[in-house]
Parts: structure tokens; C-alpha cells; sequence
């Protein structure tokens, strides 16, 4: 996925957001959807990610660990934000399948993230 392509995905999820009323422009204004995060070195390692598609969609990430701690708190940040958006979304998805049970935290995050974000954008 490439670096505008997220950026404009999180562009779209910001204003289905506020449009919706579901949060406040100063709730956007935290770092978690800055366009200084997005330039972060870190995070557009992270988000040089290859999509493999197979019966579902994996990501495959290429990380170091000391990316992988930046990423998952991050992740968990925006997790937190999304499960209170969706309180059941986790079972929502495995009961879609789209998550494995045994899956990662990690790619659990990701994947669960992007499909929220998909998800806001239907709304």
C-alpha cells in the first residue's frame, strides 16, 4: 500500500468522521492522524506493506522490533478509539472470518484497523 494512498484513506475516515458526528475536530487533531505522524521514518516503513491476497487479506509486514513496539502502540491508540466506535467489531470480524483466531495482535490490529477504516467509509 503506498504512502498517499493511506494518507488519502485517512483523509476520507476524518472527514466520514466528523460528518458523522461520531468525534470532534479536536479529537483529530491528535497525533494519530497528523500529517507529521504520516511523516514519521517509521511509519512509512510500516506502511510499506505488501498486501498478499489469498482466501483472505494478510498483511505482510516488514518490521524491526523497535518498529514493531512504535507501531503497536499506535495501533493499539487507534485500536482504542475504533472499539469504542465499534464495541463488537472484533467478533463482528471473526464471526465475518475475517480474522483468524490464532492470528498475531499485531496483524490482528492492522487488519482490523483497515477494515474499520473501509467500514467508515461505507457508513
Amino acid at each position: 500500500m503506498k504512502l498517499y494512498k493511506v494518507k488519502l484513506l485517512m483523509k476520507l475516515v476524518r472527514k466520514k468522521l466528523l460528518r458523522l458526528k461520531l468525534v470532534s475536530k479536536n479529537f483529530l487533531r491528535l497525533k494519530l492522524v497528523t500529517k507529521n505522524f504520516l511523516r514519521l521514518k517509521w511509519v512509512k516503513n510500516f506502511l510499506r506493506l505488501k498486501l498478499v491476497r489469498k482466501n483472505k487479506m494478510m498483511l505482510k509486514l516488514k518490521l524491526d522490533n523497535m518498529m514493531k513496539l512504535k507501531v503497536v502502540n499506535m495501533l493499539e491508540k487507534v485500536m482504542v478509539m475504533l472499539m469504542k466506535l465499534f464495541r463488537n467489531m472484533l467478533n463482528l470480524m471473526r464471526f465475518l472470518e475475517v480474522v483468524e483466531w490464532g492470528m498475531p495482535r499485531m496483524r490482528l490490529m492492522v487488519v482490523v484497523g483497515m477494515h474499520v477504516m473501509k467500514i467508515i467509509l461505507w457508513m
